[in-house]
């Protein structure tokens, strides 16, 4: 995964000074000190860290063998020893979600085939290419990094972290956690991230990040509302992906307009830039394929309620 790297951050207020720019609770790691890989997942809160490349550590990740699996139910990634002083690192993702994947830390030029137990490695026995990796989290809704978690432009719980385990709600203060923490009890989260079909195959590399998606009239092409319906974070590349191989996409979307958008068949379009090339409501668009069309769906492990009007599979 060489579009993934790791920081370090060490010293005596290394705890404290974390537990005020992230979402989750740092106090959860020192209490699963008996788990020979602890491991946490969150959000860090608007702030800007200087990347520095380890070129000594290379980062792995592993996909279970089918999107219904749990990459956990894979002996080789239960809490054993794996006999090896190249591998630093290896657990489960703690997005535990059907499908998802598990990191490793290796020796730079390792090979994990060579380390993990020869008898179980069928959930890791084929080396794939990061557009799979990118297909697969886009198929789960799971956004990252700063070109689909944009600073300043989203919540927390927009990014699904409450659903997956990235907040704490007792932890105490850090930086937007008064916004976070009164979004979670209200129950008001009107927009999220999720996974969405395009519907006809286009170059991933001109897909601008956070374009617009409009809902078109089906009947005539017009725009419906003043405002977008959601914003485009992603594309990946056309791979397959279990048994589909449709063309996905992560977007930013209004729950309830995009519901009641696809209850009436219209369409969610967009032009694929980040202008707003339709002004008002009187513009139509002529030319569908100047720009893709949107099927959004829920990925499988939402809970029911978040979202019960939207297709719940890929289509």
């Amino acid at each position: 995964m060489n579009h993934r790297q790791i920081i370090g951050i060490s010293g005596v207020t290394a705890t404290e000074f974390l537990q005020g720019l992230i979402t989750n609770d740092m106090n959860l790691l020192a209490s699963s000190s008996t788990k020979k890989n602890p491991f946490l997942y969150s959000l860090f809160l608007n702030a800007k860290v200087e990347i520095w490349k380890a070129d000594d550590i290379d980062v792995w990740s592993a996909l279970p063998d089918h999107p219904s699996h749990l990459l956990t139910e894979k002996k080789s990634w239960s809490e054993k020893e794996v006999s090896s002083d190249k591998l630093l690192f290896y657990a489960a993702d703690p997005r535990a979600v059907p499908g998802w994947s598990g990191r490793m830390l290796l020796q730079a030029g390792s090979d994990p085939f060579q380390i993990f137990h020869p008898s179980d490695q069928s959930s890791m026995d084929t080396e794939a290419s990061a557009d799979l990796y990118t297909s697969a989290r886009y198929r789960l809704g799971l956004p990252e990094g700063s070109r689909e978690l944009k600073s300043g432009d989203g919540l927390p719980l927009e990014a699904n972290a409450d659903l997956l385990g990235a907040v704490s709600f007792s932890k105490g203060c850090y930086v937007g956690q008064e916004l976070t923490t009164r979004t979670h009890f209200t129950g008001v989260i009107r927009r999220r991230m999720m996974p969405v079909v395009v519907a006809s195959p286009v170059d991933a590399s001109c897909a601008v990040p956070n374009a617009p998606i409009y809902r078109l009239v089906a009947t005539t092409g017009k725009r419906q509302g003043k405002r977008p319906i959601g914003w485009l974070r992603g594309v990946a590349r056309r791979t397959a992906v279990g048994s589909h191989d449709q063309q996905l996409g992560i977007a930013l979307l209004r729950l309830a307009d995009t519901a009641d958008a696809v209850k009436s068949g219209d369409l969610l379009w967009s032009r694929l830039s980040t202008i707003d090339s339709l002004p008002d409501e009187a513009t139509e668009v002529k030319h569908l394929e100047d720009g893709v069309i949107l099927r959004p769906f829920v990925p499988s492990w939402w809970p029911k309620d978040i979202a019960p009007d939207l297709p719940s599979n890929l289509q």
